[in-house]
């Protein structure tokens, strides 16, 4: 079973059309990035997307929140029911169409929900809704469906998440209830140069963390078989998800605190609505059938 999203796959029906507005965020300065991830979303099927080109900030983990925030207020402006929001390194796994056809049968099947992760970097399962659908804690926000509704509430509490990442906002926001296909993950973070703080050895380049959401998504005797990390590598990313899981307790508790002085007029709220960047939407051209 190959566990890794290859390059070779096309999806012939295109599922992508059962959602209302998809976005994709992409840092304006990194043009290799919008190219591979136009060619990700042909490959796919996806052919209609609104870019959010943005500015770089000296703030990194800042930016990347504010970018998210002009997505989100960009959905509630048009009326959606909810937003399909990509980061420009998204990977899609071989043969994505049937897991997709999971996610849709189930998002509209099932009205308690407000995130819905296509993959990331799970650190708590807490139960399975169906085979493959779980629900539980996950970090990155790489590929994400956003109820409108509670972007809304994202967007009200946004001045309340100084110091975390935007990960770390929804986690510490939702608890335990966002939900993700769990294996194989729907998309993954391609390999390249991160553009945020949390990369600070460079990992990313050979793809380290797309690896770790492949990792954390699988059950344990899947994780014996999985060749990809060393014994100390995986004693690592278990350190990583204990820590994960402290720290957004702690964020939790931050968050409740900064609303509980914000109700009694002790917090002023300075919500930043600049949009650090600029809107296209974008018609991708279907990709040609390779004939036999």
């Amino acid at each position: 079973m190959n566990s890794t999203p290859t390059q070779n796959s096309k999806i012939n029906d295109n599922i992508w059309d059962f959602f209302p507005l998809i976005m994709c965020i992409n840092l304006r300065e990194r043009a290799d990035r919008f190219e591979e991830v136009k060619s990700e979303f042909q490959r796919v099927g996806i052919n209609h997307v609104v870019f959010l080109h943005s500015e770089r900030q000296p703030d990194r983990d800042k930016a990347i929140v504010d970018s998210h925030m002009a997505c989100l207020r960009y959905a509630v402006q048009q009326s959606v029911p909810y937003v399909l929001i990509f980061e420009d390194d998204v990977q899609f796994s071989d043969q994505c169409e049937p897991h997709v056809q999971n996610v849709v049968d189930f998002i509209t099947s099932n009205s308690k929900w407000n995130l819905f992760h296509l993959g990331g970097f799970i650190f708590r399962k807490v139960e399975n809704l169906t085979e493959h659908i779980i629900r539980g804690a996950t970090l990155t926000a790489h590929a994400v469906i956003i109820k409108t509704e509670f972007a809304k509430q994202i967007l009200e509490k946004r001045p309340f998440c100084y110091g975390m990442s935007v990960d770390l906002f929804y986690s510490a926001l939702n608890k335990n209830d966002s939900l993700f296909y769990v294996y194989p993950p729907i998309c993954i973070q391609r390999a390249s140069v991160s553009d945020g703080t949390w990369d600070k050895s460079s990992k990313n380049k050979e793809g380290w963390l797309g690896q770790a959401m492949i990792y954390t998504s699988l059950r344990f005797r899947d994780k014996l078989r999985f060749n990809h990390f060393s014994y100390m590598e995986r004693f690592r990313i278990h350190n990583g998800i204990w820590f994960f899981c402290v720290f957004r307790a702690m964020m939790r508790k931050r968050l409740l605190k900064t609303e509980a002085l914000a109700r009694k007029g002790k917090f002023e709220r300075n919500m930043d609505e600049h949009i650090y960047g600029s809107f296209s939407v974008m018609d991708l051209p279907a990709k040609a059938a390779v004939p036999h």
